[in-house]
């Protein structure tokens, strides 16, 4: 079950409603502006889920997660791009990058419950 989910992105204004839609869903959220301090909580609160902005402050979203997924420590935390690329071929590319899957902005509260639904109820 996801219960704990990061979010990365400096903007607040993508933050903020993508946070009242998972605080409303009964998740904890935590929330940071930069790729390094994504990683960093990532490594510290192990949450079940990060949505990760690409375009970032320092290391972008793309490096952020590659570097989260390749430390044993946080390797099994889901990462999904969080952005406003919505090409079929940017999502392919994403997920070939290592992604785990891609919620567009702005965070459309359907496409998040529909996330967190398959994520919670994988199909064997």
């Amino acid at each position: 079950m996801i219960k704990k989910v990061l979010i990365v992105d400096d903007m607040k204004h993508n933050r903020d409603p993508l946070r009242l839609i998972l605080n409303n869903s009964g998740m904890e959220v935590l929330e940071a502006c930069t790729g390094e301090d994504g990683i960093k909580a990532a490594k510290e609160s192990l949450p079940d889920l990060v949505f990760m902005d690409l375009q970032l402050p320092g290391i972008d979203g793309i490096h952020a997660a590659q570097t989260i997924k390749a430390d044993p420590a946080t390797s099994r935390i889901i990462v999904i791009s969080f952005t406003s690329h919505v090409m079929k071929e940017d999502k392919d590319k994403l997920m070939a990058l290592g992604f785990d899957g891609y919620l567009t902005k702005p965070a459309d509260e359907k496409e998040v419950h529909e996330i967190l639904r398959c994520l919670n109820n994988p199909v064997p």
